[in-house]
């Protein structure tokens, strides 16, 4: 039985991946450096790579250019960002959810912005603990960082449900020995999902589903 419930941020809780691949784009060219929509989806949020793996693929990797990117991206990022990326219906899920189980949040996105974001849409109180890129060494799809919620929380992997939007996501649940739901979204609906328990429209089925793996409430 599912005891407690593990959810993706972006794409998920907030529709920020926009956000995130404009300021990508942005801060890379700002550099003279390319980089499409397509190769930004597919490299950061298929694959969960991170910037020095791809300027690692275009020989181009030097550890100040990853900072001065990062930074570039960093500000691009936050002029961007307003209170409406949630999606809707989001705050009741959790706090419903939250009454009944442990909810923990489980992204590959840094600490600052994930803190930024779920203040600015006063999101954090529902989830006991929070993972964020910070806090491991391998990103998803690598289950380090499920891993490390599931002994935060102190609920065995495979009384957990790992929910995601992200091929990475599915993938970091069944290596990490959970099951997980998938909701793919325009920019994830060509992901494999062949390793998700199910895959579902949008949140609001997904907690059907979760309702009757945790035996109801």
């Amino acid at each position: 039985m599912i005891k407690g419930v593990l959810f993706d941020f972006d794409g998920v809780l907030v529709d920020t991946e926009s956000l995130y691949c404009q300021s990508n784009v942005q801060a890379f060219q700002q550099h003279g450096i390319p980089l499409t929509e397509e190769q930004y989806l597919d490299h950061w949020v298929r694959a969960g790579k991170t910037t020095p793996e791809y300027l690692e693929t275009i020989h181009r990797y030097d550890a100040d250019l990853v900072n001065v990117i990062r930074e570039a991206k960093n500000l691009l990022y936050f002029a961007m960002l307003s209170s409406d990326v949630v999606i809707p219906g989001v705050h009741g899920i959790l706090h419903g959810l939250a009454r009944h189980y442990p909810l923990g949040l489980v992204t590959s996105s840094d600490r600052e912005h994930v803190e930024h974001v779920l203040r600015m849409v006063d999101l954090a109180s529902p989830f006991q603990i929070i993972v964020t890129a910070n806090d491991v060494v391998q990103p998803k799809p690598h289950p380090e960082a499920l891993l490390l919620a599931s002994s935060k929380l102190g609920i065995a992997s495979e009384h957990l449900v790992m929910v995601g939007d992200a091929e990475k996501d599915i993938l970091a649940a069944y290596r990490a020995g959970m099951r997980s739901i998938a909701i793919p979204n325009r920019y994830t609906k060509s992901h494999d999902f062949s390793k998700a328990t199910y895959v579902v429209k949008d949140l609001q089925e997904a907690v059907e589903i979760i309702k009757g793996m945790c035996g109801g409430f």
